[in-house]
């Protein structure tokens, strides 16, 4: 019950403020945080136009054909944010870990600091993000933004109105990408992520800018919410059919800005929150509660007693109706399955699977669409309000373990120098009187040797290369398994990969393979595959001490390592 009282609280946050020039609504959602709020402003930025995925120097500033606020009277666009962490810079002086954290639909960056950096009981009574945690603020540099529309960014009820222009979730995302990129100079994101409207708008970071992010976790976001989502097109526009019904924007056709506060269409403003309360819970859980629990949240035009509907009569205080119908505008013509393929970045769709608002069929749906993502999913007593707390809940989820240490080695990849490596080749002129393999041809990083028996007891010298760019005690080790007619030095650009990535990569050659060859000229080269099983594990096992580790085989070593697995692994290898 507590967990489902916290849910509440973060649309029913009250507060006495004092009405009466713009902008009618203030800058923070949670005030105790509001110092902690960092603002930039872009000039000239051009809101409600269209974005060409394809041309990004079409809309550096802002969609083409679209309208800056200064030619409308209303100033620069303001973003806002609140950043935390370590930043690492490179020598540029530009920060190369930022993890981009985007709100929700009724929240902002205070709201994201309280529920993930606090911790709440709605977020699972721990923080999400700081020094150990989920989202290690010793290994980046969070930034939780507020969206265009809402809170401390620029919004309608600023001063413009309706007068404000429409704007998109590509105009949302551009201004924060500016803001991060030309006042905070960050040069790349290892992580994008966000939860409910913050999630959609993770989705659209890897549209937009697929090389900027290096990963996107979108929790509990949509990447459709027109009519190919009826039922969550239908609950918004029911919420924005509730807010013009209010007799105030009916005669004022929303331009009520000339009236006091407390005399703008706040009615309407209640009713529509009482149109999402219905449905932001499971309905199993609302069947269950008393009448009497529930009246707060029911919307009436008469209340018939002091209780009824005075939870959304607070909430509507804190709220503009322009600034939400504009809001809800957005999404009325939101679709990006199309573009999915742009995304670029490692992708994990975390979703709740009784959430009422945003499909989870259609989180499934764009999992498929998108390469090589994953999907973790739970029910949760809260609905869509899971989405605070999904992350405690399966943070040692294999998944978003394996999805964590991806994040990380990408992000290590920025800072990779690859000391050791030569260009491979084969010189000319050789002299047969000296060793081809160790004299005239050179591997792309040095080649150690070691003296490996087989199972049979024959004794072979293995040359091998074995490189780890990173600084971790114990890092993850890649082995990688040349084919018949091949050697390892071959395998030098899946190296490099790997190498960037934050792995230990081992790369033998095969008894009378490459370096493994020389001094067994005369000796004969018979070996079962067995035999050259034993001598990987030998060596890998034993000699190197790598307990553990992925076995990469290719051509006849993909048949060495389906066999090598049968063999030993158990818990010791992925193939």
């Amino acid at each position: 019950m507590k967990r489902v009282v916290a849910g509440f609280l973060l649309l029913v946050i009250s507060s006495c403020v004092a009405w009466a020039d713009p902008p009618f609504t203030r800058r923070s959602s949670q005030m105790q945080h509001d110092a902690l709020k960092q603002y930039y402003e872009i000039p000239i930025f051009r809101l409600g136009g269209r974005y060409d995925l394809a041309d990004s120097s079409k809309w550096e500033n802002g969609g083409e054909g679209g309208t800056t606020l200064e030619s409308l009277g209303g100033g620069k666009l303001r973003t806002a944010y609140i950043a935390v962490g370590t930043p690492r810079r490179n020598a540029s002086g530009e920060i190369t870990n930022a993890v981009i954290v985007s709100s929700y639909y009724s929240g902002d960056s205070t709201d994201m600091f309280e529920q993930w950096v606090k911790g709440t009981a709605l977020s699972g009574n721990e923080p999400v993000i700081g020094p150990g945690r989920p989202i290690d603020t010793n290994r980046y540099y969070v930034v939780m933004v507020d969206p265009l529309g809402t809170w401390g960014a620029s919004k309608p009820s600023d001063g413009l109105g309706i007068k404000f222009p429409q704007y998109s979730y590509f105009d949302m995302v551009q201004a924060n990408y500016r803001m991060l990129r030309d006042h905070l100079k960050v040069a790349h994101a290892a992580l994008a992520t966000g939860v409910s409207m913050g999630g959609t708008q993770t989705y659209v970071w890897g549209v937009m800018h697929p090389e900027f992010v290096s990963a996107l976790m979108p929790i509990g976001g949509t990447t459709q919410s027109d009519a190919q989502d009826p039922v969550g097109n239908w609950t918004f526009q029911l919420m924005t059919a509730a807010i013009e019904s209010d007799p105030v924007w009916q005669a004022t056709k929303g331009d009520y800005y000339k009236l006091p506060k407390e005399k703008h269409p706040l009615p309407g403003i209640a009713f529509g929150w009482s149109v999402l309360g219905l449905t932001g819970y499971d309905f199993g859980y609302r069947s269950s509660q008393s009448f009497v629990s529930v009246q707060p949240e029911v919307f009436y035009w008469d209340p018939p007693n002091e209780k009824a509907g005075s939870s959304v009569a607070n909430r509507a205080k804190l709220y503009d109706a322009v600034d939400l119908v504009w809001r809800n505008r957005v999404g009325e013509k939101h679709n990006i399955n199309e573009d999915l393929g742009r995304i670029q970045s490692r992708t994990l769709v975390m979703h709740i699977t009784n959430d009422n608002w945003l499909n989870f069929k259609l989180a499934e749906r764009a999992v498929d669409r998108i390469p090589g993502a994953d999907l973790i999913a739970e029910e949760s007593p809260v609905a869509h309000y899971g989405v605070f707390s999904i992350i405690n809940h399966r943070k040692n989820d294999p998944k978003f373990v394996a999805f964590m240490e991806d994040v990380d080695r990408l992000d290590r990849a920025q800072q990779y120098v690859d000391k050791n490596y030569r260009v491979p080749g084969v010189a000319a002129n050789v002299d047969p009187k000296k060793s081809f393999w160790k004299d005239y041809v050179t591997y792309p990083y040095p080649v150690k040797y070691a003296d490996v028996r087989d199972g049979n007891g024959t004794t072979w010298q293995i040359g091998y290369m074995d490189e780890y760019a990173g600084s971790k005690p114990d890092p993850q080790v890649l082995v990688i398994i040349h084919g018949k007619g091949a050697f390892g030095g071959m395998y030098g650009n899946i190296m490099q990969y790997a190498l960037r990535s934050g792995f230990r990569v081992i790369t033998p050659d095969l008894p009378h393979y490459g370096m493994s060859g020389p001094g067994y000229l005369d000796k004969s080269p018979a070996r079962t595959m067995q035999d050259m099983r034993d001598v990987v594990h030998e060596l890998v096992v034993n000699q190197l001490g790598v307990k553990r580790a992925a076995y990469l085989g290719h051509s006849l070593g993909g048949q060495l390592v389906m066999g090598y697995a049968l063999t030993w692994c158990r818990k010791q290898c992925k193939t």
